[in-house]
């Protein structure tokens, strides 16, 4: 018997670090490892997924070599850990080597490490550990590495481990054909129910020694509990931040928008080739120019001052599959109604499509929250910091209202604009809105 050794020179180890993909990214977590460890990568390769604060990016490899994985999935990490080294060799030689010869030790065949591909697991669940439902983190960590399958993820072995299912024949749907918790599950012919605990197969242990428990520390039956993604996460804790430590005050004002409507109306009747505006790029356009005229509204506040943003970029909310992201027009100020009305139909498709990058939703200095679709008579949203200032739109409605001596019906809508009293005070934000409503009842400034 003869076994191949490979003499390596000049091995030189490449990093692969968690990047900043934003200026305010300080962690993420590793959702999928598209490569697995001891696997040859080359220059470019998609290695691994990770899930920012904002969406979920693919990161790729610099370098060609083996790579060593250093942080599992699941593992949330902050930015400049190291997830992964590749060693790079140069000037490998292959040298045939007898076993038994000078120097060497003889090996008995049948304790050589078995061909994974070919391994049972029902040999590995009959083995001196038994793996049941039960069976501790640790016996199966252990036999995880002893049945790793370069096409599937750590957590899918466990599965498999546990349920006694072939890898060898699970079909999987992974990133090249890698084979994942969802595809085990299926051959083991179990419910998927991601992010979803049902209250009503097991009571939290903590309960199981009270004799007498609280009503209201027992879940109801049929009680779930969802528990929250990354991104609802990171949401729900910027919401807290900015409730908890900015003062917060609101105006409110009534907007005329006969001419706005009548301007879509003829847009929609003239213009072809063109996407007609929305009454909300109408309102983007119109705060992009008002915040020229309130630049503090375009301002953050910090413990060193007020930090007076150059550019004009405005965030608009966009609501879906109970998420809130907030795409940004960039230099907004300087982009035609109709640039506008592109770029926000574009950024919402790509958010809607899970395609939005982590550029496109940094950067913005103000927003606009929109919930007039649904009815909403107004809205008061809370800031997103470090903006100081945020607008919330109604829905149109028509009513009835008094012009020159006569009865007449008009369109209207309430704006409301929230803001940082660290940074505009009331004089200001009547100011800003009250400049936001003069262009939107004279909007051919805002085609113009």
């Amino acid at each position: 018997m003869k076994l191949a050794a490979v003499l390596m020179r000049d091995i030189h180890v490449l990093e692969v670090v968690l990047p900043a993909f934003t200026e305010s990214m300080e962690q993420g977590t590793i959702v999928s490892w598209l490569v697995s460890d001891g696997e040859k990568v080359s220059l470019g390769d998609e290695l691994v997924e990770i899930e920012t604060d904002k969406s979920v990016v693919t990161l790729s490899g610099e370098g060609n070599g083996i790579i060593h994985i250093q942080e599992a999935e699941g593992k949330t990490c902050i930015v400049g850990s190291v997830l992964a080294r590749i060693e790079e060799a140069e000037d490998s030689v292959e040298v045939e080597t007898a076993v038994g010869g000078v120097g060497g030790t003889a090996i008995e065949e049948e304790d050589a490490t078995p061909n994974i591909s070919t391994l049972d697991l029902t040999t590995v669940k009959t083995s001196s550990v038994l793996f049941t439902e039960a069976a501790t983190d640790d016996a199966i960590n252990d036999a995880e590495h002893q049945v790793a399958d370069p096409l599937s993820t750590p957590q899918a072995r466990r599965l498999a481990i546990i349920h006694g299912v072939k890898l060898g024949t699970v079909r999987g749907s992974g990133p090249r054909g890698r084979v994942t918790v969802r595809d085990v599950l299926a051959a083991a012919e179990l419910e998927p129910l991601p992010n979803v605990v049902d209250f009503t197969k097991a009571v939290p242990s903590r309960l199981a020694g009270d004799t007498n428990p609280r009503p209201e520390t027992l879940p109801a039956k049929g009680d779930r509990l969802l528990k929250l993604t990354r991104l609802q996460k990171v949401v729900a804790d910027r919401m807290s931040e900015s409730n908890a430590t900015i003062p917060t005050f609101g105006v409110q004002i009534d907007v005329n928008l006969d001419r706005a409507v009548e301007l879509r109306n003829a847009l929609r009747r003239d213009v072809v080739g063109e996407v007609v505006p929305s009454l909300n790029d109408l309102i983007i356009k119109a705060c992009a120019m008002a915040l020229h005229e309130v630049p503090m509204a375009n301002a953050s506040y910090t413990d060193d001052g007020y930090q007076l943003h150059s550019r004009i970029n405005i965030g608009f909310a966009v609501a879906f599959e109970g998420k809130l992201l907030v795409p940004t027009l960039f230099d907004a100020d300087t982009m035609s109604l109709f640039d506008i009305s592109r770029e926000t139909r574009r950024l919402a498709d790509r958010v809607r499509s899970a395609q939005v990058t982590p550029i496109e939703l940094s950067g913005g200095t103000f927003t606009v929250s929109n919930l007039g679709m649904f009815g909403m008579t107004t809205i008061s949203p809370l800031i997103n910091p470090p903006q100081s200032a945020i607008v919330g739109v109604g829905s149109l409605r028509n009513t009835i209202a008094r012009h020159e001596g006569e009865i007449v019906d008009r369109a209207e809508l309430t704006l409301t604009l929230n803001c940082d009293h660290r940074v505009l005070y009331g004089s200001d934000a009547a100011r800003l809105l009250a400049n936001i409503r003069s262009r939107m009842e004279s909007p051919l400034v805002l085609v113009a």
